[in-house]
């Protein structure tokens, strides 16, 4: 793969996401993380796949990995107010 301004050609995130929901479904958990990493190398911030990766580590009993994967440093921090939804300080 190629990177252009970002940008990675040759990849495709749907036949990623979708390769990686058939080895979670033949319960081939470490193939799945590692397909759901490839995502995350191109969209380090997709919270969908975040959590799934999270769930995944979870299952496999890598508690560290998994928190490390939900709780991200990197992630704007957020609370519900009346108004919506707004950015807060990282605690």
């Amino acid at each position: 793969m190629a990177a252009v301004f970002g940008i990675e050609f040759g990849f495709n995130k749907e036949k990623s996401r979708v390769k990686a929901e058939g080895y979670l479904q033949a319960n081939k958990l470490p193939n799945a993380i590692a397909e759901y990493e490839k995502i995350l190398k191109v969209e380090p911030n997709d919270l969908t796949i975040l959590n799934t990766v999270g769930d995944v580590y979870a299952r496999l009993g890598q508690n560290e990995k998994a928190i490390e994967r939900w709780k991200r440093k990197d992630l704007p921090r957020v609370k519900k107010t009346p108004r919506g939804w707004v950015p807060t300080s990282s605690s």
